[in-house]
Formats: C-alpha cells, sequence, structure tokens
C-alpha cells in the first residue's frame, strides 16, 4: 500500500509541475501545488527506502532497490529544480521517472546480500 501512495504521490507532483510549465503566469516556487505534492512524495519514497533497505543485519543491496534509490535522489533534484520556472518540465521529467523506479522497490524475490553498516558504504550511496 505504501509504494502505491507513493507512485500516486510522484504522478501527481509530475502532472502538477508539467501543468505549471504550461502555464502563463509564473507563480514562486514555494507556491506551487507541485511542491507540496513532491516533498511529500519524497518523504513517503524516503520512509519505504528505509523500511526496505535497512535491515538488522545492514543494507540490502538488491538491483531494484539501489534503482529506487537513484529514482529517489532524482527526484529530490527535481524537487530543487522546481523553484526554477524554466525547469518544471524537468522536474515532471524527474518526478515520471522516479515512480517507475520507485515501482520496484522490493520486487526482486532473490536472495540478497547484507553489507554492514558503516561509513564507506553510506557515503557511497550518497555519491
Amino acid at each position: 500500500m505504501q509504494g502505491f501512495i507513493v507512485i500516486l504521490l510522484y504522478l501527481s507532483a509530475a502532472a502538477a509541475a508539467a501543468y505549471a510549465a504550461r502555464g502563463e503566469t509564473r507563480r514562486p516556487g514555494w507556491r506551487e501545488p507541485a511542491l507540496f505534492l513532491a516533498a511529500a512524495a519524497v518523504a513517503a519514497h524516503a520512509a519505504w527506502l528505509v523500511a526496505t533497505i535497512v535491515t538488522r543485519g545492514g543494507f540490502t543491496l538488491a538491483v531494484a532497490d539501489s534503482a529506487s534509490l537513484l529514482g529517489w535522489m532524482l527526484a529530490a533534484a527535481g524537487l530543487l529544480a522546481l523553484f526554477a520556472p524554466g525547469y518544471r518540465v524537468v522536474s515532471a521529467a524527474a518526478f515520471g521517472l522516479a515512480a517507475l523506479l520507485a515501482a520496484g522497490t522490493g520486487s526482486l524475490p532473490q536472495p540478497r546480500l547484507s553489507a554492514g553498516h558503516g561509513w564507506p558504504l553510506a557515503a557511497h550511496a550518497l555519491l
């Protein structure tokens, strides 16, 4: 259920960003409805990733989960791009791609390898 909400929020944010991009009146980014939808999607996606990726033994390293993490970072960049009116189309594309990548979270039935917690793995994931 959490995945459905994340994907729905991303698609709604993408539609709102596309609508804002084609509008004649340029509102500031903090007044765009797409900003609030995208912020909710990014927060819900982060919570879903933490629940899926972080385990007692460390991090799970499945390909679909890594792609979902990449989608989360794209959505965070799209969230920042909403503040520049000329880049709202880029935001819409980033949110659509994030929805596609989020759909794969936890979907691979293969056994997952777990890596221990530590700063090198955290730095690698953030970079």
